[in-house]
């Protein structure tokens, strides 16, 4: 008996750890938010003026509905899968408000010049919008406003060329983006009339789960697995998968990572959100 207890308390500790190096390592990943916080153009891609235009409907967009929408621009996120860095950028800076997680997230990867195979873009949307920007809807809005773009700039080598069109791309796509979602709302071209948005034909996420609630959960499971293999570790193909930079995590959606920080356009910031549970689309370019 005191052998099986010191075994699930091992199995229990170790499960603490990996939350713990997932959780450090998540952070050491996305760069400190800028100001203003709903575009991060890290890769130099988005000219001011359409930032700025970005910044001030991205503030209302919040303001009017509490979903929001991050647009951020890489040179490169390593070996990391776009579509895994999207939905976890999302959860990191907490994108959403905190009850609905309604929030987007538009990733453009340059990949250093396509070192990894990794160039591309990918839209991640929250638990909260999934009924307004189903799969299909995003992928269609990503070829009708982004891609014919994206293939111009890799015509030419003029950079200034490059991000004339990257920046016209990008800001064509969030702005289909922010319509679909104000249309959703009712949004009159003054103000927004409804409550929650209209096409939502699915069950909203209940927001992101705190910190310590996850850790609970998972030595719930650590526990029952352990006394299911008689005091083992968990078994081969579980529910954990390692990711290309070497972390371990466990793989459900709808919970935060790291705060974010600084405030956005206007003074303003992130709803608190971070329920991604996965959809979106993307394209390579």
């Amino acid at each position: 008996m005191i052998r099986k207890s010191a075994s699930v308390l091992a199995v229990l500790w170790v499960g603490i750890l990996l939350v713990a190096q997932s959780m450090f390592a998540a952070s050491d990943k996305f760069p400190e938010l800028e100001q203003p916080v709903f575009v991060q153009d890290h890769a130099d891609l988005i000219t001011s003026q359409d930032k700025d235009e970005m910044a001030k409907k991205g503030q209302k967009l919040q303001d009017g509905t509490d979903s929001d929408i991050l647009v951020m621009t890489m040179k490169s996120i390593g070996q990391t899968p776009k579509e895994d860095y999207a939905y976890q950028a999302g959860r990191h800076y907490k994108v959403g408000d905190q009850k609905h997680s309604r929030g987007v997230v538009i990733l453009v990867n340059l990949d250093n010049g396509n070192e990894y195979q990794n160039r591309g873009i990918q839209v991640a949307v929250g638990r909260g919008l999934e009924g307004v920007l189903n799969d299909a809807k995003v992928g269609a809005l990503i070829d009708d406003n982004f891609m014919p773009y994206a293939e111009k700039a890799g015509q030419t080598d003029n950079k200034e060329k490059q991000k004339a069109y990257y920046s016209q791309g990008i800001t064509q796509l969030y702005n289909a983006i922010w319509k679909e979602i104000a249309k959703a709302y009712g949004y009159d071209g003054e103000k927004f009339t409804e409550d929650t948005p209209k096409a939502q034909n699915q069950s909203e996420g209940d927001g992101p789960f705190s910190l310590f609630g996850i850790i609970f959960i998972i030595i719930i499971i650590i526990i029952i697995i352990s006394i299911k293999n008689g005091g083992g570790g968990p078994p081969r193909g579980g529910g954990r998968r390692r990711d290309n930079t070497g972390t371990w995590w466990v793989g459900t959606g709808g919970f935060g990572g790291g705060s974010s920080s600084g405030g956005g356009f206007s003074g303003g910031s992130f709803g608190g959100g971070g329920g991604f549970g996965g959809g979106g689309a993307g394209r390579g370019f």
